[in-house]
């Protein structure tokens, strides 16, 4: 996963797995129903490792 301009960012590929995001990244999902039409994917997506634990907290989500 390349973030746009080398700046950490959600990938674009969405529906990832535990493990497929490659470095700094970790794969999200099973999100919170209620917040989950709010957040910028649908499903799972490869975000940043630092806002992982923001969007297990925030947004309920699985992050492996």
């Amino acid at each position: 996963c390349i973030p746009v301009n080398a700046r950490p960012g959600f990938c674009t590929v969405q529906g990832c797995a535990p493990g497929q995001c490659g470095a700094f990244y970790t794969c999200c999902g099973d999100c919170d129903p209620a917040v989950a039409s709010l957040l910028p994917f649908e499903g799972s997506a490869c975000v940043p490792e630092v806002a992982a634990a923001q969007l297990s907290n925030a947004a309920g989500c699985s992050c492996q």
